[in-house]
């Protein structure tokens, strides 16, 4: 019982963050973007240098080709990017057309709309659907 309540718990939770956490991280001043559907302002919380980190930690936390790289290496690819994307983001955002802007930003708004579906359907997977396959599993 008390396991059913806190899944329901998580997911709450998780959708009450998804709902308040954008708006309350990005943007300029490294807060992230208060509108993470809005392509110029993802590469303007990329450029402040903020959001190298949160891309960094995404790469360590979920990429076994990178968990598997040495100390050196990874420090390599670490110091590269910390470098290379704020200065990669800088130089799109200088030297790219507003009008190319205009037209790449509904493809960019379906992408983070599929993100934020398989996100959603990842933490019902693991709230809901993976403790009953391996109840199962254990019976």
């Amino acid at each position: 019982m008390w396991r059913k309540i806190f899944r329901i718990g998580v997911v709450i939770l998780v959708l009450v963050a998804s709902a308040v956490v954008p708006r309350a991280c990005l943007a300029q001043d490294g807060t992230p973007p208060a509108d993470p559907g809005d392509l110029v302002s993802v590469l303007e919380w990329i450029a402040s240098g903020v959001g190298v980190g949160f891309l960094f930690s995404i790469l360590a936390e979920k990429s076994a080709w990178y968990e598997a790289l040495g100390k050196k290496q990874k420090f390599a690819i670490l110091v590269a990017g910390s470098v290379g994307l704020p200065v990669l983001a800088t130089a799109l955002l200088l030297n790219v057309p507003a009008n190319v802007w205009t037209i790449l930003q509904p493809y960019w708004r379906a992408a983070i709309s599929g993100i934020y579906a398989l996100v959603g359907s990842q933490v019902y997977y693991r709230a809901f659907v993976k403790p009953q396959e391996e109840k199962r599993d254990a019976d």
